[in-house]
């Protein structure tokens, strides 16, 4: 064994360049269809995290600005969602809106203490709580009495704690004021921040928020609880609907796109989902694809290398070596090229994976409508890399074993001439 051993790694190193050849083929294989089904993952994996926070059964009706004259009413000009909305939307689709939930929002700073930090800063019911389930850490939420007496109590995340610096146990936070755009607010609740979420927020009152930035009957958007209308079709129809009812309110087209923005998060994680699936497929498809380069490749060189080594195989058996055991060095030849190569490929494929995670991982971006992370967790299954280099080095062997088997059986004397 220790002979044969020898004799294999001295035929390797009489030819270098051709070992070199062979193994980068294999090694440049692997490596691009670990990093390729890596990647990929990385993908998907982000688009499920960020689909784990998605609220399917919402949708969000926000102002914009008409774009087209309408009933003697000029382009361009900007809706406001007002209580005349949130009255007639749940009524006129009753079977659709089991809840409508009006928000006002703005960006202010808040200060404790000599700390400040920005915020996002939410005037919001006691009920958007049933639409958008938190974690509270201590505390409670926006409830009636606060709404109805128009209170400056203030819910804010536990990151807006670490950004103030409030190195204190939630429950020790509650009571305490809090500075918000110059006005004080008490802190009534805690809550922890959502996976992935870069954006501070707090929420207060929407009758406070209301009278402080003197919306009057108007606010920011309205978030709608629906059922039975995810699919394209439905979605389509109910946002034809919403807008045909609000542009009788508010004097715009029916048809008017830009009056107001309407995002159905089942609808669009449908959308994704589907690009997903071909993003999968595509990735599955390239892959076989530089697999089958690979395979191609190592076959071809297997298979100069054998005719090359015609004459060799000639001298070898003038000299009295059996055939069987110069077909069997060539097989032996080919499995550890391919398997030590092929393993080269493997380890510096998953060493680029990490770089990836490591250098893109987490990275949480502004979505247009909310944050997520756009690559998490490249993994390759290692079962399917094993099994990709399996396949190569039967490739190996099936290219190597029949010139292999063709020139031994060839007369001595053919042999000698090449």
């Amino acid at each position: 064994m220790i002979d044969l051993l020898r004799e294999l790694f001295s035929a390797l190193g009489r030819n270098k360049l051709r070992t070199v050849l062979t193994g980068c083929s294999v090694t440049v294989g692997m490596f691009l269809l670990i990093v390729l089904l890596g990647a990929s993952n990385g993908v998907i994996h982000a688009f499920m995290a960020n689909a784990g926070g998605l609220r399917l059964d919402v949708v969000n009706v926000y102002n914009g600005t008409t774009s087209k004259v309408w009933q003697g009413m000029q382009a361009n000009r900007s809706i406001q969602l007002d209580d005349r909305d949130h009255n007639l939307l749940p009524r006129r689709f009753e079977e659709q809106v089991m809840q409508a939930n009006r928000v006002v929002e703005q960006s202010a700073k808040v200060r404790f203490r000599n700390e400040t930090a920005s915020m996002s800063v939410r005037g919001v019911t006691a009920e958007y709580l049933q639409t958008n389930p938190l974690k509270l850490l201590a505390g409670r939420f926006v409830n009636p009495l606060d709404e109805r007496d128009r209170r400056k109590s203030i819910v804010v995340s536990s990151k807006v704690l670490e950004q103030l610096k409030l190195n204190q146990p939630a429950s020790a936070v509650v009571g305490q004021v809090l500075e918000v755009d110059s006005l004080c607010f008490r802190i009534v609740g805690v809550f922890a921040d959502r996976e992935n979420e870069r954006q501070l927020y707090g929420y207060i009152p929407f009758s406070t928020a209301r009278l402080l930035q003197k919306k009057g009957s108007r606010y920011d958007f309205l978030e709608l609880k629906t059922q039975g209308v995810s699919d394209d079709s439905a979605s389509e129809r109910f946002a034809r609907g919403v807008r045909r009812a609000s542009g009788a309110v508010h004097r715009f087209a029916p048809d008017d796109q830009g009056a107001l923005f309407i995002y159905n998060e089942a609808r669009n994680a449908a959308g994704v989902n589907k690009s997903m699936d071909v993003l999968h497929t595509a990735t599955w498809i390239i892959g076989l694809l530089t697999l089958l380069g690979g395979v191609v490749s190592v076959s071809n060189i297997m298979l100069i290398t054998v005719r090359e080594r015609t004459r060799e195989f000639g001298i070898r058996r003038a000299l009295g070596a059996r055939p069987l055991a110069i077909l069997r060095e060539v097989m032996l030849e080919s499995v550890l090229i391919t398997a030590f190569f092929g393993y080269m490929g493997i380890f510096l494929g998953v060493l680029a994976t990490e770089w990836l995670d490591a250098s893109y991982g987490r990275q949480v971006v502004d979505m247009g409508v909310g944050q997520g992370v756009v690559f998490l967790n490249p993994t390759v299954d290692m079962r399917i890399a094993l099994q990709a280099l399996v396949v190569l080095i039967v490739a190996g062997l099936v290219a190597g074993y029949y010139p292999a088997r063709k020139a031994i059986r060839a007369r001595v004397v053919d042999a000698l001439k090449g």
